[in-house]
């Protein structure tokens, strides 16, 4: 089983690698393609083009301390 994105995110903001964000990139295609099939197909490619700046923007700055443990997840889901 490959690495959680949790993991692949924060590799990626501590090295900045192409190779890390390629692989938040290719855990993340199945949404993307999904929403790309719904545009026209003369806007796909510049969509495209956006969401994979907004995806590595997003995954640089994302803080990672604010992401809760199973157990905080837990709890909040039970209360409701």
């Amino acid at each position: 089983m490959g690495a959680s994105l949790y993991t692949v995110v924060k590799e990626f903001q501590e090295t900045e690698s192409e190779r890390a964000f390629e692989r938040i990139y290719k855990k993340l295609c199945p949404k993307i393609n999904y929403s790309l099939r719904q545009t026209h197909i003369e806007e796909r490619e510049d969509l495209q083009q956006e969401l994979s700046l907004l995806v590595y923007e997003k995954a640089l700055h994302y803080s990672l301390d604010e992401v809760p443990g199973f157990e905080e997840f837990e709890k909040k889901i039970l209360k409701k």
